[in-house]
């Protein structure tokens, strides 16, 4: 007896994420080129707040497998701390994707981010968020737990109903102190 035997390569659909990151420095390469690992499966939401066009231009002449790269340019130079919370909430409500994340410059994520950080969250619901494994800036460390003991969520991948329901960021807040806030906000399921 004699047949045709093929194998058929299921094609798995993954979610997608939105990737919220503000750059006004100008060490943006990497972490672009680090997530751009996992980017057919990534939508990439970017504020330029640099003089120069340097992110724009580093967009426009790289090939990248994002499935999809927004950018809009902040032409508030001499902006304060506590206003790059209200830019990144901004950023994040322009998505539409299940899972949104945030990321700052300077830092680098693994070769695993999307297998590592988004599809833990996406395979079981129960968890409102996920942190990404992210080589952070020293300056990051300054608050690497939150009061009460609990490591923090400095960058974090979570289901956007959450990151609703939480409130988001508060933009009255420093963004390293948003980020402490809203890490204590997912523990406790509360807003405030």
């Amino acid at each position: 007896m004699s047949g045709n035997i093929s194998f058929v390569k299921k094609q798995q659909q993954y979610e997608t994420v939105d990737i919220c990151v503000c750059v006004n420095q100008d060490n943006f390469e990497e972490l672009l080129i680090s997530l751009d690992q996992s980017g057919q499966n990534i939508n990439l939401f970017l504020m330029d707040g640099n003089e120069h066009n340097n992110l724009e231009n580093f967009i426009k002449n790289r090939s990248w497998s994002f499935n999809n790269i927004s950018l809009w340019k902040d032409d508030n130079a001499d902006r304060k701390s506590g206003e790059v919370t209200e830019l990144y909430d901004w950023l994040i409500r322009q998505g539409n994707s299940k899972y949104v994340g945030y990321l700052s410059c300077g830092n680098t994520v693994n070769n695993h981010f999307y297998y590592g950080s988004v599809l833990p969250l996406v395979n079981n619901d129960k968890f409102a968020c996920t942190a990404i494994g992210s080589i952070l800036q020293d300056s990051d460390e300054l608050y690497p737990y939150t009061c009460i003991g609990f490591a923090s969520l400095h960058y974090a991948v979570l289901q956007r109903v959450w990151y609703d329901k939480l409130g988001g960021f508060d933009t009255d807040l420093e963004f390293g102190i948003a980020r402490q806030d809203l890490a204590l906000k997912v523990i406790l399921q509360t807003p405030k």
